[in-house]
């Protein structure tokens, strides 16, 4: 198990993980970022300048229906994420254009025993 902190420069503070984005085929990760963990999100979600910087290959474009209702066209590209605890192989992460943010979404969450521990800012991760 390992255990993290919620980010206070969110307000109010949010659990977020440092992880690893990697290409299948590769054990080690290209970069590394600090990922807002959504469990409201369907998919994991990377800006597009990270994936065409790490080399990650298109695998087609999906809509997406967001918080606004707005639906729109994005692209979808074949990664994995390195957790703190392991590795989640497979994932499809939605590019996105506008934001610098890293969405971790139930696509990733949902392969680990996640914690979130409100009133005490901690993040605690198994699997």
């Amino acid at each position: 198990m390992a255990q993290f902190l919620y980010d206070s420069s969110y307000s109010p503070s949010a659990p977020v993980l440092t992880i690893g984005i990697g290409l299948p085929d590769e054990d080690t990760p290209h970069r590394q970022v600090q990922a807002l963990i959504d469990s409201g999100a369907d998919a994991t979600m990377l800006p597009k300048w990270i994936l065409t910087e790490i080399g990650a290959r298109s695998v087609g474009r999906k809509y997406l229906r967001g918080v606004t209702g707005s639906r729109e066209l994005v692209g979808l590209y074949l990664v994995v994420i390195h957790m703190p605890t392991g590795i989640s192989y497979g994932i499809r992460a939605v590019a996105t254009i506008d934001s610098g943010e890293v969405i971790l979404g139930r696509d990733v969450l949902n392969q680990w025993r996640i914690t979130l521990d409100g009133p005490g800012e901690t993040v605690e991760i198994e699997g």
